[in-house]
């Protein structure tokens, strides 16, 4: 019970959602600029805890990094929940979406590195672990004529006791890879 104010509601058609509790009929209401709506009485019912509520799944994307092949195709790998995942933009649409890694994954890298003989190859660092337990680990894939990739096994690049984070991944002129990250002991705060 009690009286509630909300600024700042543009106008327009509003429903009444409270966290924990339903209603009969979800209570709607046109709000119109400087008129206030009074005077309601609502009834909510808490919801039990033996109510199965259906809820959709949408996985949390993030950390997205992107590279152009030779052929001018767009791929990026991003973080979808915990593993790394690849998708190439071909032809003006987001195609072959899968996963790379299953591992807990964070801050991919992703870069192409040219091949006069072939199509070319995709790298991709990323972080595992956190803490002191923070790695880098690795894998390429070898495009096809059709962008096409075949991810590798990955490969743990650090193996030290530090934190090895924040990969930034290059391909010089001379095709070769250029790694770079952060380093930090975790225990030591200096």
């Amino acid at each position: 019970a009690g009286d509630f104010t909300l600024d700042g509601l543009t106008p327009g058609v509003y429903a009444l959602f409270v966290e924990g509790y339903y209603f009969d009929t979800t209570p709607s209401y046109t709000v119109t600029a400087g008129v206030d709506i009074t005077g309601l009485t609502l009834y909510a019912q808490p919801v039990i805890s033996s109510t199965v509520v259906d809820e959709v799944f949408e996985p949390s994307d993030s950390s997205p990094t992107l590279a152009m092949d030779g052929n001018g195709n767009v791929h990026m790998a991003w973080q979808r929940d915990e593993p790394l995942w690849h998708a190439l933009y071909q032809s003006a649409i987001w195609t072959d979406t899968a996963p790379i890694s299953q591992a807990i994954c964070t801050e991919p890298a992703l870069t192409f590195i040219p091949d006069p003989t072939s199509s070319g190859t995709l790298a991709l660092s990323w972080q595992t672990g956190f803490g002191n337990d923070a790695k880098i680990s690795y894998s390429t894939a070898t495009l096809s004529a059709a962008g096409d990739t075949t991810w590798e096994q990955p490969t743990s690049l650090t193996l030290d006791g530090y934190g090895d984070t924040a990969p930034a991944l290059i391909a010089t002129a001379n095709r070769k890879l250029l790694l770079l990250w952060l380093q930090r002991d975790w225990i030591n705060t200096d």
